[in-house]
């Protein structure tokens, strides 16, 4: 791949937000999910891009066929010209898909050990989908130094980092601010920080979830917001949405219907009265919080 950025400061890709942790498991692909789904509502196109070879990312949106990430790694190579675009099914919003042919990608850029040749074969893979009306969500692998979340970092305008409240995964939001440091010497420029999410909260212990924030604001420096919006832990809520790849709101409007229709009509639609969990508008309540707070803090500056 061409070199094309180095010694130069780097092009970001407007209108896009990175989603990343050093650590696995603090709900990074979830919050993806829902906010690009949120934004949709906002905006007049979004495009989940989903950068883990995992594609989890596409199970959460309910997208279940697609290339595995193929289109994408022969686009960032150059022997193609544009990733799929897949449908979600929903208005406005769209999936670029992850999947194991990522590995493949990632190994090839790797051995070149150059983050600026895989900067510009990743814009390549974009920028036929890219327009001014165009919000990326982009998911990345939890992996320390893995070639394309250091990429996503060097293209992204904003950074949003979900954790969970135990010290491992919060020593995962310093493994990204160390990521972002070294990408940002090497390529010129620094991505945003939104700030920090807190994912999986128990809303009983609130002890706890005040010593959690303390700890985390306290390691961070100041250097970005813990947002005030955090993620409540509602399993069931949680584990059924995933099952039927649908977001919080959706799953959330769901339960509704199931609760308004009589037996009969709801079981001649597909929608069962006694499997909803009882908290899923709590849980959609906090997609939908944290997606006005992050929405805030994105369109605040018009840079």
């Amino acid at each position: 791949m061409a070199n094309g950025v180095t010694g130069s400061k780097t092009a970001r890709i407007a209108r896009s937000l990175v989603v990343a942790n050093g650590k696995g498991g603090v709900g990074k692909t979830t919050i993806t999910a829902n906010l690009a789904y949120e934004a949709s509502k906002r905006w007049n196109r979004v495009i989940a891009v989903d950068l883990d070879p995992q594609a989890n990312l596409g199970a959460d949106l309910g997208v279940e066929v697609h290339d595995a990430g193929e289109s994408f790694a022969k686009a960032a190579l150059g022997l193609a010209e544009s990733p799929n675009l897949y449908e979600t099914g929903r208005d406005g919003l769209f999936y670029i898909a992850g999947g194991e042919e990522l590995n493949s990608l990632e190994r090839s850029i790797t051995s070149h050990n150059e983050l600026p040749s895989a900067v510009v074969g990743i814009r390549r893979a974009l920028r036929e989908h890219l327009d001014r009306r165009t919000w990326l969500m982009i998911d990345t692998p939890p992996a320390t130094g893995n070639m394309l979340s250091d990429a996503a970092l060097a293209l992204g305008q904003w950074l949003l980092i979900p954790t969970k409240e135990d010290a491992r995964s919060r020593a995962g939001v310093a493994t990204v601010l160390d990521r972002v440091i070294n990408v940002g010497e090497t390529m010129g420029s620094t991505i945003r920080p939104v700030g920090a999410v807190l994912f999986g909260l128990d809303s009983r212990a609130t002890r706890i979830n005040a010593r959690t924030r303390a700890d985390l604001e306290a390691g961070i420096g100041g250097a970005f917001p813990v947002l005030e919006s955090t993620i409540r832990e509602a399993k069931k809520a949680q584990i059924d949405a995933k099952e039927v790849g649908v977001t919080a709101t959706e799953y959330s409007d769901m339960a509704d219907a199931a609760d308004l229709l009589p037996w009969y009509e709801a079981a001649s639609k597909g929608i069962s009265q006694l499997t909803f969990a009882t908290n899923a508008d709590t849980l959609a309540g906090d997609y939908q919080r944290l997606a006005h707070e992050v929405a805030q803090i994105m369109t605040r500056s018009k840079k």
